[in-house]
């Protein structure tokens, strides 16, 4: 069985090859053609003894036929190329909206509105941070791992004074008899806008963390790629873990939306100033966001499930994910359009041209991520990765099945 992908060891060449009499007595097409050293790198071809003769390390001529490169850096690749796309577009349709509304763009992205300054920070952090994260991640050298991790735990950071505005707002309006329904409802929105951008990347730097991460990557440039012997690491810690977590993270932020319309619902129901010609208008647009977060919140969390339970049937799964995103982003754009028409601002053909332009930008945004996951499954995710997680899934559910027989 050959090995996934190539190691940057230089092979011996083709007339030390011949002349050598391990050469001759194995072939070169064998099971250690292509495997490495897992200490020192050095190429196992040709060998008769089953020891390293650059470092002396014993091997396992089975363990070595079946080791493999990680493949999860370039999937976390992907995933930080879509993440700095997605914080640009943002940009963009924020700003597009300022103009459409007259106002100054620094302004509306500092003070406009109490989430855009919280794009801001993790728009900036991305953009300046990520690029060197990426050039590490792509040559597989750990340091790209940690700059991607110090860059998770910084966007975490917004949670911190969010945490202490909630506990200090909720204080507050108990010891004056002012704890309502219009309160928590704040309380929650504020909370959910830092968990929007926090929670998620303390996820996404918790499984960079993991013992596999920190010693699947080269420790600098001069070290060769190391490659994963499957007895020491299970498949299944490879690659699906991160692109679990971050299905789980989409999952996550659809519920955070929908905990706050669903609060906005009871504020709207307890306040008896809404209730009026148009007070059905009012519960109708959050009634509407409810239901289509909710849909999307179990879509997603049905799709991460199976995935976990099913690898091979990742591909098809990240195609559903973006259809439903997709699906998703028009529904609700329709929702506004209908019952929140002060949004969009179409009062010259100006402003209607930067609105439109902002609709898109941000459609682009939110997409980024999923069309990302489908690409990198449908086009660089190898079949052979797949087959690694299905096989070594399987295999507790065959020994289980035969401990059951032999009982």
């Amino acid at each position: 069985m050959e090995v996934h992908g190539q190691s940057d060891v230089a092979k011996p060449d083709k007339v030390s090859a011949a002349t050598s009499p391990q050469a001759d007595s194995v072939p070169h097409d064998g099971p250690l053609a292509d495997a490495s050293c897992l200490r020192c790198g050095y190429s196992l071809r040709g060998l008769t003894e089953n020891r390293c003769p650059e470092c002396g390390t014993p091997f396992d001529p089975e363990q070595m036929a079946s080791s493999y490169l990680p493949e999860w850096p370039r999937l976390v690749v992907w995933d930080l190329t879509a993440l700095c796309v997605a914080v640009f577009l943002e940009l963009i349709s924020l700003a597009l909206e300022a103009l459409s509304t007259n106002r100054p763009i620094l302004w509306y992205l500092l003070a406009g509105n109490e989430r855009n300054p919280l794009i801001l920070f993790d728009s900036v952090t991305t953009i300046l941070i990520a690029p060197f994260a990426l050039i590490g991640l792509i040559r597989r050298i750990d340091w790209g791992r940690k700059i991607a991790v110090g860059m998770y735990l910084l966007q975490f950071a917004p949670l911190l004074p969010a945490s202490f505005r909630t506990i200090f707002t909720v204080v507050s309006a108990g010891l004056n008899g002012q704890l309502d329904a219009g309160v928590i409802w704040y309380v929650l929105r504020l909370w959910r806008l830092a968990s929007q951008f926090a929670l998620p990347s303390l996820i996404l730097a918790c499984v960079l963390c993991t013992r596999l991460a920190r010693t699947s990557l080269r420790r600098s440039s001069l070290d060769v790629p190391l490659r994963l012997p499957r007895t020491v690491f299970p498949p299944r810690n490879d690659w699906l873990p991160i692109l679990v977590a971050l299905l789980a993270v989409s999952a996550l932020i659809s519920f955070g939306w929908l905990v706050e319309t669903a609060i906005w619902m009871i504020w709207l129901a307890m306040d008896n100033s809404s209730f009026g010609i148009a007070w059905w208008e009012d519960v109708a647009s959050p009634a509407s966001w409810t239901l289509l977060l909710a849909a999307q919140t179990v879509c997603f969390a049905w799709i991460t499930r199976d995935i976990l339970r099913n690898p091979a049937s990742t591909r098809r799964h990240l195609k559903s994910f973006l259809v439903v995103a997709t699906v998703g982003f028009i529904a609700g754009q329709t929702i506004n359009l209908l019952f929140n028409a002060e949004v969009y601002s179409f009062s010259s053909l100006e402003t209607a041209v930067y609105s439109v332009l902002g609709i898109l930008a941000s459609a682009l945004a939110c997409l980024s991520m999923p069309l990302a996951l489908y690409l990198y499954a449908s086009r660089a995710l190898p079949a052979e990765a797949i087959a690694r997680v299905a096989e070594s899934s399987e295999q507790p559910t065959s020994s289980n099945a035969s401990g059951s027989a032999d009982g």
